[in-house]
């Protein structure tokens, strides 16, 4: 999400490192569980690892929700909310991220002090990834950010900085703090190692090994671009008749509307239009009514433990099948209602 113009080596640097660690760029690059990359060569010791482990216990297998559509036709929910260590998709990424950082020797526990940008769900699991592996972290949010985002962010070892305005605007706050203080800035959507795709095709990988095939129809929230173009592209590669949707807001009516969760207005994502390669589909959020969409699964817990992101998913499956009949529908649990 940031193009930063200062304190380049940090964002470099995790790529320039990981070039001299083939081992762990080809794990990347593969299918495996991502616990299995703590079984890989470091230095860090048995004791620094088994924290790892334990900080990564109960994330990524998150379990499918069958929801039965009308015309006979199915939607799987992959209920990312389940994760621990931040209950969203994020969960999967912040460990393994630290932990690569870590053994390539750019961070170091107590003494690195980490700084990034978020707008809700990646700074969650930010935060507590940094608690638990004893990293100091400041996190610029939005002014406007609800609090019930903001709270689960709150950590002993977490500096909260309230921006006035929107991502764009903590962006321009990050810059000015490289310059005044030696931060690591983790840069998760814009570092050139690409690590977060890499974390995140994994939900593609296990979508393929959970559900029978084929998948006919995908529909995935489009936030950074991350998790839209990494899920697209893996279930692209196993079938390329697979039908993806996105979905964002229409700035082109309301360029104000902010859908935490989705791409906002006026930023400039790289992995958006490379994402875009892989999506047949770009929909919109904005005049969507979720009450309906809500009162009819009031008594299902599940569903009514989701999001506004996640919910706006099922809508448009639901949507979808008065269309098709006998299809299989995939979307995302992305993180839990309290957030909102």
């Amino acid at each position: 999400m940031i193009r930063l113009e200062y304190r380049l080596k940090t964002m470099s640097t995790v790529n320039r490192e990981l070039s001299k660690r083939p081992d762990l760029k080809q794990f990347l690059l593969g299918n495996n569980k991502l616990n299995d990359i703590f079984q890989l060569p470091n230095d860090l010791g048995s004791e620094r690892v088994g924290e790892y482990r334990k900080a990564y216990f109960g994330v990524g297998d998150s379990e499918c929700y069958k929801l039965n559509l009308p015309n006979n036709n199915q939607l799987y929910l992959k209920m990312e909310y389940t994760n621990a260590m931040g209950n969203n998709h994020y969960s999967r990424f912040w460990i393994v991220h630290l932990f690569i950082c870590e053994v390539l020797g750019l961070i170091t526990p107590r003494e690195t002090k980490i700084i990034e940008v978020t707008s809700g769900s990646s700074g969650i699991a930010l935060a507590m990834a940094c608690e638990v592996l004893g990293f100091d972290v400041t996190i610029l949010v939005p002014e406007i950010l609800p609090e019930n985002r903001v709270q689960p962010m709150i950590r002993s070892t977490t500096t909260i900085i309230r921006v006035k305005g929107y991502i764009n605007d903590c962006i321009r706050r990050l810059r000015e703090m490289l310059k005044e203080d030696d931060y690591f800035a983790t840069n998760h959507s814009e570092e050139k190692a690409d690590i977060i795709t890499y974390v995140f095709s994994r939900i593609g990988f296990e979508l393929e090994r959970d559900i029978p095939y084929p998948i006919d129809y995908a529909i995935l929230a489009m936030g950074n671009g991350t998790s839209t173009m990494a899920i697209s592209r893996a279930l692209k590669e196993t079938n390329p008749d697979i039908h993806i949707s996105a979905y964002r807001p229409k700035f082109e009516d309301n360029p104000n509307e902010i859908v935490f969760g989705l791409i906002a207005a006026n930023i400039d994502c790289r992995h958006i239009p490379l994402a875009m390669e892989y999506i047949d589909e770009l929909k919109y959020t904005s005049g969507i009514d979720l009450e309906t969409l809500k009162y009819h699964y009031r008594h299902d817990t599940e569903i009514k433990n989701l999001g506004y992101s996640s919910l706006y998913g099922i809508y448009l499956a639901r949507e979808l099948s008065n269309k098709v009949e006998g299809k299989k529908i995939v979307t995302l649990g992305y993180d839990k209602i309290d957030r909102y």
